[in-house]
């Protein structure tokens, strides 16, 4: 066996062991998830992240024309003049089947509202406006609050006020009328009795305010003990207004819709996009047959048309089809090789073929042949029919949809959990993400907020935009400091509807953020920015300044606002997160501190496993160095004179080395916004002083 000789000539060898450039991590994609019924499903697919590079027509033509939350939200973000990434997710805006998952989050869904109830004269009981209740809170009027389970219970969708019926001995007065321990509170009187000498209420005596008063001269004598029984209970007066004070949940609606039949599709659009299921479809005696003569796909009705080819008897001059009801097209007629000629050979008549005579190979009696033709069970063109259903309002339909989870039938990723495979998908990962038209609702949100924690991202909330108070309440249910708060919503013009109306300003936010990015940095905040497209705001908030406004007051909750610009225009008012630590109070700290982990841990990823040196260390103490110096020339961070990167000797200690362990650790400081600066005036006499220097005609008293 020969040995190889060595290699004599010159050997070039490469070492890359030198220091590693750390780019700037991307954290300005914007991951959107919401609905769009009728867009392209092989561009938007149900469930998997679509990539939208800035302003891309293409993709936004297929986003269809009817309602959803995918046309505004992507909209408002386009309209602050950016060009960002959108990881677009859409979903059903048809709800889930009804799970003991979608109850669950039907049952959050609370809303509150204080109703004024008139008494109700003739009964214990008084109806709610709304069915469905969650819970009472308070039943009051003026100053009287009622107990519950003491003066009323609640049966369904009514308060139920409670009675008690007691005996009490009753002293008789000389005066007409005598006093009863619960007078205040009775309501009716049942018997009176002294002995064994009987009463006639109504006759004898009657129930007044004041207590039992006496009509007749059949009464007990003066001074001596009687025997009432009567009934109280503590409500209010007959026909007297008071107010209840509860939670309700939205109500599934049935609708009886009257539905044209177009001639033009096989399709029918019914008024509400929130379908829960057809109950039925009927047009006078006849019934339609789900999924047999029709499917519901999303807001429209699905006519159904069958192909069929069968075999005819030629029998007259007119053959009818078997399965010709609602006929709607001959294709084809043939026998053998020949084919015959519509309108020519053969026309149609209602659900028959007849035959016209003009061609002598036209099948003879007794004869079979082809037919090709397509029908379908539905309404006749241009007629109305009914359609029954249950529906619910708003995209609530969609919640189970948005707060997804993963499917039973396939084990993938719904709703806002796809945005833990985006990165896999389209190779961007998400950094702000928004759910425009449902993170006003808490299911969603805490459900954002899991995903984000694994992502290192941030979530735009949008409050609740009824009030000051509500938005503030809503912000205490979050204490991340990856969740911002934004309240209230926008007034804008909407294209689709053809009118003004009311939109969450998420959206505008997230597109503010993205510019902000680019332009400035991750680093510096948003707030004081202008945000485009804004017509008004859904309640007013006015300026900060000096003393209470509205702006101080929600800002000061950590909820983040719009206000009026100096000059005009609307800017974006708020720094805050939602976190209980001071530390990562502001929104800029909280994204640059997901900037560092994320850029220095990607770019250290080359050195793992690579032999334990000094030189080994020094080049990743020197490759963060520079990374931070470069932060630090970008106005960033703040570092101190020393390298801020270091190794303490005491926290690797021969132990840990064989472990394969390194502990490097490296200091800076935040960039905060300058959110309150402090201006302090003071008066300074010796300029006083120094105003005789330069006045021309001086000189000292005698």
């Amino acid at each position: 066996m020969s040995k190889l000789a060595p290699h004599m000539g010159i050997n070039y060898l490469r070492d890359n062991l030198g220091l590693r450039p750390i780019p700037i991590a991307q954290q300005s994609a914007i991951f959107l998830v919401g609905t769009a019924p009728d867009a392209d499903k092989d561009v938007f697919p149900i469930n998997q992240c679509a990539l939208m590079v800035g302003r891309d027509e293409a993709m936004l033509a297929k986003l269809g024309v009817s309602k959803g939350t995918l046309h505004y939200a992507i909209a408002a973000i386009l309209g602050q003049g950016v060009e960002p990434y959108i990881i677009v997710v859409r979903v059903e805006r048809a709800p889930k089947p009804k799970t003991s998952f979608y109850h669950s989050i039907k049952r959050t869904l609370a809303t509150e509202d204080a109703e004024t109830i008139n008494r109700a004269s003739d009964s214990d009981e008084d109806a709610l406006a709304h069915g469905d209740i969650g819970a009472i809170e308070q039943i009051w009027s003026g100053d009287e609050i009622y107990e519950r389970d003491v003066d009323w219970i609640r049966i369904n969708a009514k308060i139920k006020w409670l009675r008690y019926e007691t005996v009490e001995t009753v002293s008789r007065r000389t005066s007409s009328t005598d006093p009863l321990d619960y007078i205040d509170n009775a309501l009716e009187l049942k018997e009176v009795s002294q002995g064994e000498t009987q009463y006639v209420v109504g006759t004898d005596c009657q129930l007044t305010e004041n207590g039992i008063e006496w009509l007749t001269e059949n009464k007990p004598t003066p001074h001596t003990n009687y025997v009432a029984t009567y009934v109280y209970g503590r409500r209010p007066a007959n026909e007297q207004d008071y107010q209840v004070k509860y939670t309700y949940y939205p109500e599934e609606e049935i609708l009886g819709e009257v539905v044209n039949r177009d001639p033009n599709q096989t399709y029918d659009y019914l008024e509400n996009n929130d379908i829960l299921r057809l109950l039925a479809i009927r047009q006078g005696n006849t019934t339609y047959v789900a999924d047999t003569d029709y499917e519901l796909a999303n807001d429209r009705i699905e006519w159904k048309i069958y192909s069929e080819v069968e075999t005819v008897t030629r029998t007259a001059a007119n053959d009818t089809l078997v399965n010709s009801a609602n006929l709607l097209d001959v294709s084809e007629i043939s026998m053998g090789a020949d084919i015959f000629t519509k309108n020519v050979d053969w026309q149609i008549t209602a659900d028959e073929i007849e035959w016209l005579g003009t061609n002598s190979s036209e099948p003879e009696l007794g004869e079979d042949y082809i037919v090709t033709y397509t029908h379908a069970h539905k309404p006749e063109n241009d007629t109305d029919y009914e359609c029954n259903y249950e529906f619910v309002g708003g995209e609530y339909a969609a919640l189970s949809n948005v707060v997804g989870g993963w499917s039973a039938d396939t084990g993938l990723a719904e709703g806002v959990n796809v945005a833990r495979y985006a990165e896999e998908q389209v190779k961007v990962k998400p950094k702000l993400m928004i759910a425009t038209g449902f993170t006003q609702y808490l299911p969603v949100v805490n459900e954002m907020l899991g995903v984000a924690s694994s992502l290192l991202s941030t979530v735009y909330v949008d409050g609740p935009t009824e009030s000051p108070k509500d938005a503030i309440s809503y912000r205490q249910e979050f204490g991340s400091e990856r969740c911002y708060v934004i309240d209230p919503w926008v007034k804008f013009y909407n294209t689709y509807t053809s009118k003004y109306d009311y939109q969450p300003s998420s959206a505008m936010v997230a597109g503010l953020i993205n510019k902000v990015d680019s332009e400035k940095g991750i680093w510096f905040s948003p707030s004081n920015h202008e945000l485009l497209g804004i017509e008004g705001l859904k309640y007013p908030v006015g300026r900060q300044g000096k003393g209470q406004s509205i702006e101080n007051y929600i800002r000061q909750a950590d909820v983040n606002t719009i206000t009026r610009g100096p000059e005009g225009g609307w800017l974006l008012a708020g720094n805050r997160t939602c976190s209980n630590d001071p530390q990562f109070q502001f929104l800029p700290v909280v994204r640059t501190d997901d900037m560092l982990e994320e850029a220095i841990t990607e770019a250290m990823r080359v050195f793992l496993d690579r032999p334990i040196d000094a030189a080994q260390i020094d080049t990743v103490l020197e490759s963060v160095n520079m990374f931070l110096r470069m932060l630090e020339q970008k106005r960033a961070l703040i570092l101190g004179s020393q390298p801020p990167a270091y190794i303490v000797p005491a926290n690797n200690t021969p132990d840990q080395i064989k472990l394969g362990r390194i502990s490097i650790r490296f200091d800076c400081e935040f960039k905060y916004p300058m959110e309150s600066p402090i201006i302090t005036r003071e008066i300074n006499f010796n300029y006083l002083k120094e105003m005789f220097k330069h006045v021309k005609y001086v000189r000292d008293a005698a």
